[in-house]
Protein backbone atom coordinates (compact mmCIF):
# COMPACT_ATOMS: atom_id res chain seq x y z
CA UNK A 1 0.00 0.00 0.00
CA UNK A 2 1.15 3.43 -1.02
CA UNK A 3 0.28 6.19 1.21
CA UNK A 4 -0.84 9.60 -0.15
CA UNK A 5 1.32 12.55 1.29
CA UNK A 6 -0.71 15.46 1.43
CA UNK A 7 1.17 18.73 2.16
CA UNK A 8 -0.13 21.35 5.06
CA UNK A 9 -0.83 23.44 2.07
CA UNK A 10 -3.11 21.29 0.44
CA UNK A 11 -5.71 21.63 3.32
CA UNK A 12 -8.17 23.30 3.24
CA UNK A 13 -9.45 24.90 7.06
CA UNK A 14 -12.76 25.26 7.91
CA UNK A 15 -13.97 27.96 9.76
CA UNK A 16 -16.94 26.78 12.16
CA UNK A 17 -19.41 29.41 10.64
CA UNK A 18 -22.41 28.39 13.01
CA UNK A 19 -20.47 30.29 15.68
CA UNK A 20 -19.98 33.24 13.98
CA UNK A 21 -22.10 36.46 13.61
CA UNK A 22 -21.71 39.07 11.44
CA UNK A 23 -22.81 42.47 12.17
CA UNK A 24 -25.99 42.86 10.44
CA UNK A 25 -27.38 40.02 11.93
CA UNK A 26 -26.12 40.78 15.11
CA UNK A 27 -27.69 44.48 14.73
CA UNK A 28 -30.81 42.48 13.67
CA UNK A 29 -31.40 40.29 16.48
CA UNK A 30 -30.55 43.43 19.27
CA UNK A 31 -32.84 46.45 16.95
CA UNK A 32 -35.47 43.83 15.14
CA UNK A 33 -36.99 42.45 17.98
CA UNK A 34 -39.44 44.86 19.41
CA UNK A 35 -39.05 45.15 23.34
CA UNK A 36 -42.64 44.43 25.26
CA UNK A 37 -42.16 47.78 26.23
CA UNK A 38 -42.58 49.23 22.49
CA UNK A 39 -45.36 46.70 21.96
CA UNK A 40 -47.67 47.73 24.65
CA UNK A 41 -46.95 51.68 24.07
CA UNK A 42 -47.73 50.63 20.79
CA UNK A 43 -50.84 49.45 21.81
CA UNK A 44 -52.13 51.78 24.37
CA UNK A 45 -51.80 54.32 21.15
CA UNK A 46 -53.61 51.99 19.05
CA UNK A 47 -56.23 51.40 21.30
CA UNK A 48 -56.64 55.20 22.27
CA UNK A 49 -57.05 56.42 18.88
CA UNK A 50 -59.54 53.67 17.40
CA UNK A 51 -61.91 54.92 20.35
CA UNK A 52 -60.79 58.46 19.06
CA UNK A 53 -62.07 58.05 15.73
CA UNK A 54 -64.94 55.96 17.15
CA UNK A 55 -65.82 58.35 18.82
CA UNK A 56 -65.53 61.61 16.19
CA UNK A 57 -67.35 59.43 13.56
CA UNK A 58 -70.30 58.51 15.72
CA UNK A 59 -71.09 61.68 17.42
CA UNK A 60 -68.90 64.47 15.38
CA UNK A 61 -68.31 63.98 11.73
CA UNK A 62 -71.50 64.76 9.20
CA UNK A 63 -71.69 61.96 6.66
CA UNK A 64 -72.27 64.65 3.62
CA UNK A 65 -68.57 65.96 3.95
CA UNK A 66 -69.67 68.92 5.68
CA UNK A 67 -67.42 70.34 8.39
CA UNK A 68 -67.42 68.13 11.44
CA UNK A 69 -69.00 69.72 14.81
CA UNK A 70 -65.69 70.41 17.35
CA UNK A 71 -65.76 67.56 19.86
CA UNK A 72 -66.40 68.84 23.80
CA UNK A 73 -64.21 68.78 26.96
CA UNK A 74 -63.76 65.10 27.82
CA UNK A 75 -63.95 63.57 24.17
CA UNK A 76 -61.06 65.27 22.72
CA UNK A 77 -57.58 63.35 21.63
CA UNK A 78 -55.71 64.83 24.76
CA UNK A 79 -58.62 63.26 26.70
CA UNK A 80 -58.30 59.77 24.94
CA UNK A 81 -54.37 60.02 25.35
CA UNK A 82 -54.88 60.40 29.13
CA UNK A 83 -57.27 57.81 29.87
CA UNK A 84 -55.26 55.23 27.52
CA UNK A 85 -51.84 56.23 29.26
CA UNK A 86 -50.34 57.42 26.31
CA UNK A 87 -49.45 60.54 24.20
CA UNK A 88 -50.82 62.42 20.95
CA UNK A 89 -47.60 62.03 19.20
CA UNK A 90 -48.21 58.21 19.50
CA UNK A 91 -51.77 58.51 18.69
CA UNK A 92 -50.99 60.57 15.32
CA UNK A 93 -48.33 57.97 14.75
CA UNK A 94 -50.93 55.24 14.27
CA UNK A 95 -53.51 56.96 12.05
CA UNK A 96 -52.47 54.96 8.93
CA UNK A 97 -53.16 51.49 10.88
CA UNK A 98 -55.97 52.71 12.36
CA UNK A 99 -57.56 53.64 9.21
CA UNK A 100 -57.32 50.53 7.32
CA UNK A 101 -58.28 48.85 10.49
CA UNK A 102 -61.50 50.80 10.55
CA UNK A 103 -62.03 50.17 6.61
CA UNK A 104 -61.55 46.43 7.39
CA UNK A 105 -64.52 46.72 9.79
CA UNK A 106 -62.67 46.82 13.50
Amino acid sequence: MKKDKTSIWDVKPSLNIAGVISRSSFLDEIYGKPSQESIDKYERAFNARLAYEKNCIAKYDYPDNRPSKPPVNGERMEDFACRFGTTIKEMKDVEMQVEVALQNGL
